[in-house]
């Protein structure tokens, strides 16, 4: 790789082992410019999170998926109801428990202390 006299000297020393570890992705964010993500497997960020939170949120899941599908304002037949139930099944308890988990850190954090139910 050939380098401009513009680059500066950090720049210049840049070769093919300055690429990162092999399970390191690039991505394109806009022209010319890539940055590299490390994928973080479901099961390691499921691993960081305290099995007690998780035992709540799940207990709370529960509870509100079933006054939700079973809710009389929704004019549910038996197969949207199956489907709504799988459907936020496959979604909640994955991407969006982990973003739930990451609000609720978020704001001990700011407040600064302990959160009480």
């Amino acid at each position: 790789m050939a380098c401009s006299s513009s680059l500066s000297s950090k720049w210049s020393s840049w070769n093919a082992s300055s690429f990162p570890h092999p399970s390191v992705q690039p991505f394109v964010t806009r022209k010319n410019v890539v940055r590299y993500h490390k994928p973080t497997s479901e099961s390691t960020i499921t691993t960081i999170l305290s099995s007690n939170l998780n035992s709540q949120f799940m207990q709370v899941y529960e509870t509100l998926k079933s006054e939700l599908i079973h809710d009389p304002s929704f004019e549910f037949d038996d197969d949207s109801r199956q489907w709504v139930e799988r459907m936020i099944d496959y979604t909640v308890p994955g991407g969006k428990m982990v973003r739930g988990y990451c609000v609720v850190d978020s704001y001990q954090l700011l407040k600064g202390q302990e959160l009480t139910e």
